[in-house]
């Protein structure tokens, strides 16, 4: 956002290095906020430079889609960078088969996230079996995942017609997440399958935003809960997050009116998702 890329001089530097074709997206809200006329000289042909004033992770992210011309998409924002090892290690695992097919049934890659060269975003079991199916054991896996940790098999959601929905995920009008979980809840449906591997091509010092326990989260995941799982599994859902969170917080800030919030962003989905 208004070039906020620019002070990721690591990451700048890893594109130029690793030379796979990449899209980098600059939306912003002034002028002064595009990215300089001849930024993309520093780069060779295999970088795009795009300006949006589009709003939102979801705008970036289906425009990747629509304009590498690639299988597999590594997503990144601007505050991650890469482990050129395993990126490199990613790389070929996918030119093998059967990933090296675009026919392939797996949707996704959900990769491994570091927070630094040494130590992982979370705490990973070994050996994850693939996910295949919609049911409710998948549905809350998938709220586990992170965008920073997904590989998209660009071609693959492209033959099911899936897309990011540009209604959910930080910048966009009603949301602050959930982008990943209804992208996945797609493939699962279309009968694809989300494959977690053990490379770690990406490193992400700080939280995620959707770590945070506020009102806009609350909002959001009763959002994505309405549309991931449908009204009778979500009336469940709202109240195991009603006894929680009234555990937890009560009637006070932490309480209380995140269950209110939770409830709204199911209504909002049931309406207008």
């Amino acid at each position: 956002m208004n070039g906020a890329v620019l002070q990721n001089d690591s990451l700048l530097q890893q594109i130029e290095e690793l030379a796979w074709p990449t899209l980098i997206v600059n939306q912003y809200d002034r002028e002064d906020g595009r990215l300089q006329t001849g930024f993309e000289t520093q780069f060779g042909v295999h970088v795009i430079i795009e300006d949006s004033e589009g709003r939102g992770l979801c705008v970036s992210r289906n425009l990747a889609l629509d304009t590498l011309d690639v299988d597999w998409l590594l997503l990144c924002d601007d505050d991650v960078t890469l482990d050129l090892k395993e990126a490199e290690g990613l790389k070929q695992c996918l030119s093998t088969w059967p990933f090296a097919t675009p026919v392939t049934s797996v949707g996704a890659l959900a990769t491994r996230l570091k927070k630094d060269a040494s130590t992982p975003w979370r705490a990973y079991a070994s050996g994850r079996a693939p996910l295949m199916g919609d049911g409710l054991a998948n549905g809350l896996l998938i709220q586990k995942i992170n965008s920073m940790e997904l590989v998209v098999n660009r071609r693959a959601i492209q033959r099911w017609n899936l897309r990011f929905d540009e209604r959910f995920g930080l910048g966009s009008t009603s949301t602050n997440g959930g982008e990943e979980a209804i992208l996945l809840h797609g493939i699962l449906r279309a009968g694809g399958v989300i494959l977690p591997v053990d490379w770690a091509p990406r490193i992400h010092p700080d939280d995620s935003s959707g770590q945070e326990v506020h009102s806009k989260g609350s909002y959001t995941q009763g959002a994505v809960h309405r549309r991931v799982f449908g009204p009778v599994v979500w009336v469940g859902l709202l109240l195991s997050f009603a006894l929680k969170r009234l555990r937890q917080g009560g009637i006070g800030p932490k309480g209380l009116p995140l269950l209110r919030d939770y409830w709204r962003g199911g209504r909002w989905a049931a309406r207008h998702v």
